[in-house]
C-alpha cells in the first residue's frame, strides 16, 4: 500500500481510469465487485500484491445506469480515502465507470 500520501496522490490520475465490469443481472454492479477493482487499480499503480491494499468499502451496489455514482471509501494509516466511482457508458451486461480520488487526508 502507499508508502506516503504523495505516492499515493501521485497515482490518483492513474486510478481515474475508466474500468469494465459486468453487471449483475439486477442491473446493478454489486458493491464488493466495484470495491475489488478499486483494489485491483490501486495494486496495479502501485506495482504491489493485492493483499498489501487496504479493503475498500462501498455503501451499495452501483446502479448499471449512465451517471450513477457513488463513494467508496480506503480506510490507510494516515485516514480515510474517498474514491469517486461514475458509470460513464453502458454496453450490454458491460458497465464502464470512472474511479477518482476526491478526498484524501490531510
Amino acid at each position: 500500500m502507499p508508502r506516503s500520501r504523495s505516492r499515493f496522490l501521485a497515482v490518483g490520475a492513474a486510478t481515474g481510469a475508466a474500468l469494465f465490469l459486468a453487471a449483475c443481472g439486477s442491473g446493478a454492479v454489486p458493491a464488493a465487485d466495484v470495491a475489488q477493482t478499486i483494489r485491483e487499480q490501486l495494486a496495479s499503480d502501485f506495482g504491489d500484491p493485492i493483499d498489501e491494499i487496504p479493503d475498500v468499502t462501498c455503501p451499495g451496489d452501483l446502479p448499471a445506469e449512465i451517471d450513477a455514482s457513488m463513494r467508496c471509501t480506503l480506510s490507510d494509516p494516515d485516514g480515510d480515502w474517498t474514491f469517486e466511482v461514475t458509470v460513464i457508458s453502458l454496453d450490454g451486461n458491460n458497465v464502464r465507470y470512472n474511479i477518482a480520488i476526491v478526498d484524501a487526508p490531510s
